[in-house]
């Protein structure tokens, strides 16, 4: 598990959220509100207080699924809690936004994969997987379940089964 996954790991246990998570209650918790804005060329914000722990997560209004927004929320809450993405730019865009490349930068990179143990934490998902027999529609399943994208339910079932 990546240190940005131990982190979200961290984070719902120290919420006490033991099963799917509510970002609702995630946020709460951190002190973020999220609004949902019309954003031009880029889908998720974060403004931070300069004098306290707490923030603003925009996401754009026009994101049609609601599993994208989700993910959307999650990416910029793991930008708001790993310690040294606080010096980042504050907008991230479509293009690295619930994608898993190697190439993309390592902070959005991080917070993708935050995002991902966040919203499909190993310890719950991992039950729900039949991780020895990969099938589409089992993958769906969990996807539909826990409000995820097909994309990063995929790469979540990737990441807990050994086959190949």
């Amino acid at each position: 598990m990546t240190p940005a996954a131990q982190l979200a790991n961290l984070l719902l246990e120290h919420l006490k959220i033991a099963g799917k998570p509510n970002l609702d209650e995630v946020c709460r918790g951190l002190g973020l509100r999220v609004r949902e804005k019309d954003l031009l060329g880029f889908e998720g914000t974060l403004v931070r207080s300069r004098t306290a722990q707490k923030g603003i997560i925009g996401v754009k209004r026009s994101i049609r699924e609601a599993s994208r927004k989700r993910f959307t929320v999650a990416h910029e809450i793991g930008h708001f809690v790993i310690p040294y993405h606080k010096h980042l730019e504050p907008t991230c865009g479509q293009a690295v936004i619930d994608r898993f490349n190697r190439d993309l930068p390592k902070p959005e990179l991080e917070a993708n994969e935050f995002a991902t143990e966040l919203l499909l934490p190993s310890k719950i998902v991992r039950n729900h997987f039949d991780l020895q027999k990969p099938s589409v529609a089992n993958i769906s399943a969990v996807a539909t379940e826990f409000e995820t994208s097909l994309t990063a339910t995929t790469w979540r079932y990737l990441d807990l089964t050994d086959a190949a």
